[in-house]
């Protein structure tokens, strides 16, 4: 393995850490929208509670100062009534009239009285549940703010791992670039082989005929070297019969 392979193999390996750190990023964005989402709704509600409370509030305290009222005009009426009876004579007329107004202003003063110490519960527990509706809406709005914080950082944090990825996408590319060069490097280098092993082939074919013709004109060689001796044997033959015929005409 070549290291421009182990580089492409390293550099599709930081890609594909890339592209999942950036899916764990995009599933944590999402996860906190739906946060912000929710706590924004929560919020909603609180300020719909809250405007319902301080509106409940405000009629308790209308009816409460209303019922005030009633009780002063209630006291203003039994001291006019005290009043009035410190002044009359001694013996009192036949008719009870104001009497029977006193029991019923001093009646009333207590109905309003009462109903005054249970509109002061009712106040209180309408405070009491503004206040917590108060204090629940600045928590959750607390915790929207922390929400669009955290969505915030993990927006930069998708922004870094988005430049990341376009990085290691160019990379990619380019590595993808080096491998269609060396494959074109390689495919050239191979059809070069091959036209060098077709060469070569050609060039053995042209030795192999060569040694055929060669070993051809070996055997020819031989062959005549074969024929010339015997040419020379029946040269020498004839030779040695023409000396001895020659020698016996002499002789005769």
């Amino acid at each position: 393995m070549t290291a421009i392979s182990r580089s492409c193999i390293a550099l599709a390996r930081v890609i594909e850490q890339v592209l999942l750190s950036r899916e764990h990023v995009e599933r944590d964005y999402a996860a906190l929208e739906d946060r912000v989402a929710d706590f924004r709704a929560r919020a909603e509600r609180t300020d719909t509670a809250e405007a319902l409370l301080r509106v409940e509030r405000d009629s308790s305290t209308e009816q409460y100062n209303d019922l005030q009222a009633q009780l002063r005009a209630a006291q203003d009426q039994i001291a006019d009534l005290t009043t009035q009876l410190a002044h009359a004579p001694a013996t009192p007329p036949p008719s009870t009239v104001p009497l029977a107004r006193l029991f019923a202003a001093q009646g009333e003063r207590d109905d309003a009285r009462a109903e005054r110490d249970d509109l002061r519960v009712d106040l209180a527990a309408a405070q009491a549940r503004a206040d917590a509706a108060e204090a629940e809406r600045d928590q959750v709005r607390q915790l929207v703010a922390t929400a669009e914080q955290q969505r915030d950082r993990v927006t930069r944090v998708l922004v870094v791992a988005e430049q990341e990825r376009d990085g290691a996408l160019d990379m990619r590319d380019q590595a993808r670039r080096i491998s269609t060069a060396l494959r074109r490097e390689r495919d050239a280098a191979v059809t070069e082989r091959d036209q060098t092993r077709q060469a070569v082939a050609a060039l053995e074919q042209r030795r192999d005929a060569a040694v055929a013709e060669r070993d051809q004109a070996r055997l020819a060689l031989t062959a005549q070297r074969q024929q010339r001796a015997l040419v020379d044997e029946e040269l020498r033959v004839t030779r040695t019969s023409l000396s001895q015929s020659r020698a016996e005409s002499e002789a005769a």
